[in-house]
């Protein structure tokens, strides 16, 4: 070990932490979430890693141990990799000291940046894989700025019997709830996943994550629903409510690569044999390895390349995206490209327009039941295709002209005796809780020809909200019933939103939760504890999510639009057992 490198009690070592020691303080707001914060550590320590790996650095373990032990008081976390020798610490505390080339840990700010975030007191400890001291150093922004300092002090520590480096993070801006730890170890397996459960020819990654020194579980995003298997089945053609096979089996999953920006983007497009509406995070797009978009929590699925959320195509198709090489934000959190750029390339790749089309068409409830018509080629499935068009046609000429007869008396009998259950004559209706109680009084209060674009109403939901005993939940979910979800979009989510939260303040005994989204996901923590309810707990969350986000883009911009809200009808249907347990909670409390 040389000279520069040694440290001994009696020789005090500094290093410099300039600049400006008020720089530290502005970090306090970075553009961090927790997990993106604590991924900084990670992708350090992951970079430092692979890096001795290629160089075939002796003593190095196989996998790379990285434990994140989280308490309100203090946040540990520490690592078995190659450590930080005393040479290196120079460059690794000076902020913005950039590597040469693109990486996990490019920007040079990452440790740094992490730890004010985070609190404004942190010790480093060090113990170098290449044999030198180990040596620990304690940041105190307070301190600093009260002496007015730019230096902090190296000290020696005893060595030991392995190599890493170990972070402390103390006095912290911000508590972290258990619940939050929960909700950001699911994030960060998934983050990590290809180095941690899918890496091939075996993981190079092993995440430990703790709260209160109690290790979580973890779980296997190897076994996504719809990526796990790709659908096996012909070309398909939907016309005219009839199903048309063509041709033998497709495995449809392909690779793909394509440039963009100068930049090469390579992976994969499938078709899931299984589809989720809220479960596939649709296209997941990939940096070093590292996941920056598209998860279970925050799946991305682009209208623009996808059509809205009602289509069958945001629920079945799938995308593993390697961006290697492009620009990102400071915070890893965004690419920073042109996104309709990069979805109009997207989709001038071969295979990706047909792979969307195929997800159209596609009936799964028919091809489990052999409810197609079969065409060994295109020109079969023309030629059927055209005559059973021709036969319907012909069909519904004839009860055309049966029903022709039938309309001038129709409309003059309307006009006599106007439809009382109409919206126009909603203010006649009587809401008095005891007529609610039968079943065929509650399905008169909604329209007698509802729209496929409703939300369906369920006696059930509309019971448990007259239960509480508060009129206006009960007439809030009437209202919702009546609202068509392709004339009147926003109407619809400002109207779920209010009752939502209307509800939230019926049921929640913290007046200072404002935030329903929070709320419902922790009565679901609660109400459901077993380990089998883990989707479901999932589905809560994104649906409750993209109401609240919608909600208020409805309520509060006047340039926001959204041009299709059926989505509600799948995300009621989803709540449902949730909103009634909760209501059912509360009465046993008032009882």
């Amino acid at each position: 070990m040389s000279s520069s490198q040694k440290l001994n009690s009696n020789f005090e070592k500094t290093i410099d932490v300039s600049p400006d020691m008020q720089f530290y303080k502005l970090l306090e707001s970075y553009p961090y979430t927790i997990k993106n914060a604590l991924s900084e550590y990670i992708d350090n320590a992951l970079e430092a890693f692979r890096t001795a790996k290629k160089k075939q650095i002796s003593g190095l373990p196989d996998i790379l141990t990285i434990t994140i032990n989280i308490s309100k008081e203090r946040i540990i976390i520490n690592d078995n990799g190659i450590g930080i020798p005393v040479s290196e610490i120079q460059r690794a505390m000076k902020p913005a000291s950039k590597s040469d080339k693109q990486s996990l840990s490019e920007f040079g700010i990452g440790m740094k940046a992490a730890s004010s975030w985070f609190g404004k007191k942190w010790t480093l400890k060090s113990y170098p894989l290449d044999g030198s001291q180990p040596f620990s150093l304690e940041f105190d922004l307070n301190e600093l700025l009260q002496k007015n300092l730019d230096k902090v002090k190296l000290n020696n520590i005893e060595q030991r019997s392995y190599t890493g480096v170990e972070i402390i993070l103390e006095n912290l801006n911000r508590q972290i709830e258990e619940i939050q730890a929960k909700r950001i170890w699911i994030e960060l397996q998934e983050t990590y996943q290809l180095f941690c459960s899918r890496k091939d020819p075996r993981p190079i990654l092993n995440l430990l994550f703790k709260y209160n020194n109690k290790t979580l579980e973890k779980e296997d995003f190897a076994q996504i629903i719809v990526a796990n298997e790709p659908l096996k089945f012909p070309l398909c053609k939907f016309k005219k409510s009839e199903l048309y096979v063509i041709g033998s089996d497709i495995t449809w999953k392909r690779d793909i690569e394509f440039m963009f920006e100068n930049k090469k983007i390579y992976g994969f497009i499938s078709l899931g044999k299984e589809s989720s509406q809220t479960l596939n995070p649709g296209l997941r797009l990939f940096r070093f390895g590292r996941l920056i978009k598209g998860s279970s929590e925050a799946p991305y699925r682009p209208k623009e390349l996808l059509g809205t959320a009602n289509k069958y195509a945001p629920s079945r198709f799938y995308a593993e995206l390697h961006l290697d090489g492009q620009k990102i934000s400071n915070s890893k959190g965004e690419f920073i490209f042109d996104e309709y750029l990069f979805l109009n390339e997207l989709k001038k790749q071969a295979g990706v327009l047909d792979y969307i089309e195929q997800a159209e068409n596609f009936r799964s409830k028919k091809a489990d039941k052999s409810e197609y018509i079969y065409c060994e080629t295109f020109e079969e499935y023309e030629n059927k295709s055209n005559k059973k068009q021709t036969e319907k046609d012909s069909h519904n000429n004839k009860e055309e002209v049966n029903s022709l007869e039938n309309t001038q008396s129709h409309s003059e009998n309307k006009t006599k005796n106007p439809d009382l259950t109409h919206p126009e004559y909603d203010n006649n209706i009587n809401h008095d809780p005891q007529i609610h109680d039968s079943i065929g009084q509650e399905e008169s209060l909604l329209p007698q020809n509802t729209l496929p674009d409703n939300i369906n109403f369920s006696s059930k939901l509309h019971n448990s909200l007259i239960s509480l005993e508060v009129n206006k939940l009960s007439d809030f979910y009437l209202s919702l019933c009546r609202i068509s979800l392709t004339n009147d979009p926003l109407v619809a989510y400002v109207c779920a939103w209010s009752m939502l939260d209307s509800l939230k303040a019926c049921l929640s005994n913290n007046s200072t939760q404002s935030d329903f989204t929070s709320f419902y996901n922790s009565k679901a923590a609660t109400l459901y504890t077993d380990k089998k309810d883990k989707n479901t707990k999932k589905k809560y969350n994104i649906v409750l999510s993209e109401i609240h986000s919608k909600g208020n883009l409805c309520k509060h911009d006047d340039v926001y639009a959204v041009m299709n809200a059926q989505q509600l009808i799948n995300d009621f249907n989803i709540l449902e057992p949730l909103i009634i347990d909760c209501i059912e909670e509360k009465i046993k409390e008032k009882q």
